[in-house]
């Protein structure tokens, strides 16, 4: 991902969420860059370099990841639920988000679930939850440099978010 930034600005400290939602569930991909002398190029870079390179290529190229990289992940992920069910608080908290997400009945199969999870599920939710979905991008920028590139950013189709244009606020 990194070769397909400009230079100067390659992504520090990416960060990989998901959090499902029986309504709404949501995948992030975070990073801290260096805003450059063209911050929108920056962005739009990044957005591209996630989502129609990467994610696609998780989705189009069955060897991404090594069957080392998936049995790695099956582990790490067992481990932290062993962990949280090895802790009464956690586990209450655990047990509560999946209510809160319509899915109580995983806290009884996430470890076969789990185990059963290769290329195939990955490639699957890439292609069902981010490539059929638009994507929604959200720049943090200091205020005074995003005036100063607001026309670049516009470019792109990026708008401040406000009362007006925020279908949640109305």
């Amino acid at each position: 991902m990194r070769k397909a930034m400009p230079k100067g600005s390659e992504p520090e400290n990416l960060r990989i969420d998901y959090v499902p939602a029986a309504n709404s569930s949501w995948i992030s991909v975070q990073s801290i860059m260096p805003a450059g002398k063209k911050p929108a190029d920056t962005v739009f870079a990044f957005k591209e370099a996630v989502r129609g390179t990467e994610l696609y290529m998780i989705k189009a190229n069955p060897s991404y990841f090594s069957a080392t990289d998936y049995e790695q992940a099956r582990q790490a992920l067992l481990e932290e639920i062993m962990a949280i069910q090895g802790d009464p608080l956690r586990s209450a908290c655990h047990m509560a988000s999946l209510w809160s997400w319509g899915i109580p009945s995983l806290i009884f199969q996430e470890g076969d679930i789990i185990m059963k999870t290769g290329q195939k599920e990955v490639s699957q939710f890439v292609d069902i939850y981010v490539q059929k979905n638009l994507e929604v991008v959200m720049v943090r920028i200091d205020p005074n440099l995003y005036e100063a590139n607001k026309k670049s950013f516009s470019s792109y189709g990026f708008e401040t978010v406000s009362a007006n244009n925020a279908f949640w606020w109305r």
